[in-house]
């Protein structure tokens, strides 16, 4: 019985919080700054506003992840062409949300760059909808101090002196809630119960089963 309740424990301070966390991306910005101190702040909240509302299609490729395999050797068929073109469509939280848990690093390392130009096209969607002086950080990371984050920015962040105005928001990163899951594997089955938990929830918020089976039947 104490080493069920240490698993538990375990997972509720630990992988709870992964899986808690990881169904949200935190959206903080807007970051308003002026071009001198005599200027007016622009209204965040208008800007936040617009950045959830907006909508936009960016059209973008996976050939940098390609490239990218091939530069630490791992040889693919090819490295651009059609094949690796994509689009996407909502608002503009939501692809900075999207971008934000794509561009996933550990350590500070990036995991791929498969949407280095994802990224791309979805800060400049970011900086079109909120104008030149608007600085967007959209992050999401899984538990608090957590070396594993993904990080998307656009406008030019703000210089240490300026008068900031900021304004946040949450959004949905995709990935599906595993706590219940997981208390229930914990008491059953201990490490190997929480670990297949963890990888089914992992998989499904990396991997829709949706969204990538049109993907194979496209291309």
């Amino acid at each position: 019985m104490t080493g069920d309740r240490g698993v538990a424990s375990l997972v509720d301070t630990v992988l709870f919080l992964l899986f808690v966390s990881s169904a949200v991306v935190a959206l903080a910005g807007p970051v308003a700054f002026p071009p001198s101190p005599s200027s007016p702040v622009p209204d965040v909240g208008t800007s936040l506003q617009r950045l959830e509302t907006v909508t936009a299609n960016p059209e973008y490729s996976l050939a940098a992840g390609s490239r990218r395999a091939d530069e630490l050797l791992v040889r693919l068929p090819t490295e651009r062409g059609p094949e690796f073109e994509r689009f996407a469509h909502g608002s503009v939280a939501s692809l900075l949300a999207d971008a934000a848990v794509g561009n996933l690093t550990v350590d500070g390392e990036a995991v791929t760059h498969t949407g280095d130009d994802f990224e791309r096209v979805v800060a400049r969607a970011a900086r079109n909808a909120t104008g030149p002086r608007v600085h967007v950080r959209a992050v999401w990371v899984p538990y608090p101090d957590a070396p594993i984050r993904g990080t998307v920015v656009a406008g030019t962040e703000p210089p240490a002196t300026a008068r900031v105005s900021t304004a946040t928001a949450t959004l949905d990163s995709g990935f599906p809630s595993a706590r219940g899951r997981a208390l229930i594997a914990a008491e059953r089955d201990g490490y190997a119960g929480v670990a297949r938990v963890v990888a089914d929830a992992t998989v499904r918020g990396l991997f829709p089963p949706s969204a990538t089976g049109r993907a194979l039947r496209g291309d």
